[in-house]
């Protein structure tokens, strides 16, 4: 179960919500490299209670899951690579552990 929502929550909800600020910013707010800055800071510290490697971690990884949208025009990318980098990290934890 809990597999499921992080790749509902996870890979679908969040990239859906990347998208459509992403074309906030692109339209209204200053464009879309501000925006990519600014959402994979705000993304990053989303995850501060995990410490800060997973800051920068996760950080890294939504400027990357940004900038692959805005190349491809397509949340379908992604949003498979979200979901399936969750999936493999509830089955490493899962697996081997904390």
């Amino acid at each position: 179960m809990f597999a499921v929502v992080a790749i509902v929550a996870g890979g679908v909800r969040e990239e859906l919500q990347r998208v459509f600020l992403l074309h906030r910013f692109e339209q209204h707010l200053g464009g879309v490299r501000v925006g990519i800055v600014i959402l994979s800071i705000g993304f990053g510290l989303g995850h501060v209670v995990q410490g800060w490697d997973a800051v920068i971690g996760t950080g890294v990884l939504g400027a990357f899951w940004a900038v692959l949208y805005v190349r491809r025009r397509s949340v379908l990318a992604p949003m498979v690579s979200h979901s399936g980098f969750n999936a493999l990290e509830v089955l490493r934890v899962a697996v081997w552990g904390a």
